[in-house]
């Protein structure tokens, strides 16, 4: 049916943190390629299904983060492309973790 991203799950963690210079980004769901001889019917049972799940992915995103729906909604509908500091200020990160030595993840 419909993907959402991986901040979708860094949302929704008890502690999240995320490594640095790394990119997190936040979309509306995507459906698969549909067909172009597909019936009407079919197509707005899956239009209604996407926009169902749209919501509960905004309304996740919204608890999660503290942001209030609105900015969320408008957030979806495009693709928000955010540094690993601007996730943390969004609220889908809890941290940024920091690299004392090679192979070594500091709290």
């Amino acid at each position: 049916m419909g993907l959402a991203g991986a901040s979708l799950i860094l949302a929704g963690g008890t502690i999240t943190r995320w490594v640095p210079n790394a990119r997190i980004l936040i979309h509306q769901p995507r459906s698969a390629r549909i067909r172009t001889n597909t019936n009407i019917d079919v197509l707005m049972m899956e239009a209604e299904d996407m926009l169902e799940l749209r919501n509960t992915i905004a309304d996740i995103y919204a608890e999660n983060t503290g942001k209030p729906i609105n900015v969320i909604q408008k957030d979806l509908e495009r693709y928000s492309v955010m540094s690993e500091t601007e996730a943390q200020d969004y609220g889908i990160i809890d941290r940024v973790a920091k690299f004392k030595k090679e192979n070594e993840i500091k709290e």
